[in-house]
């Protein structure tokens, strides 16, 4: 073989790698959960149901895109927080506002290390049934 041709395979095949290394980091990138109570994120209102989680970033801030029925209802900024031990249940942490409403401060992932929080305020932890999906 030619060392041109060499090379030219040689990238093309990293290309692919890469690829596949960035479309499987961003499948690993999403989580659901369930609320039974409407929740305010960001100054909109989640109503009951099922929710997805995507998000863009590894660590630190990142950007979460919330979906329902597989349509966005909206992009918000949010934190990764690293928990000492995986959590055993998909779980929703929110927080109770003055006006007596309730916000999402955090959800937290079946089997992993890592939640992702929405705010930094007290927070009191209500399990979902969602479960890992």
């Amino acid at each position: 073989m030619k060392p041109a041709k060499i090379s030219r395979s040689a990238w093309t095949c990293m290309a692919l790698l890469l690829a596949t290394t960035a479309f499987a980091a961003n499948k690993a990138n999403k989580g659901f959960f369930e609320i039974s109570d409407p929740l305010t994120v960001s100054g909109h209102v989640l109503k009951p149901g099922e929710y997805k989680l995507t998000w863009e970033g590894t660590g630190g801030d990142v950007q979460a895109m919330i979906l329902s029925h597989g349509k966005l209802v909206m992009t918000v900024p949010a934190h990764m927080t690293d928990l000492n031990q995986p959590e055993p249940n998909n779980a929703v942490v929110s927080r109770k506002n003055d006006d007596g409403s309730r916000s999402l401060a955090e959800v937290d992932f079946a089997g992993k290390k890592y939640a992702l929080s929405f705010d930094n305020g007290a927070a009191v932890r209500s399990t979902s049934s969602a479960g890992s999906q």
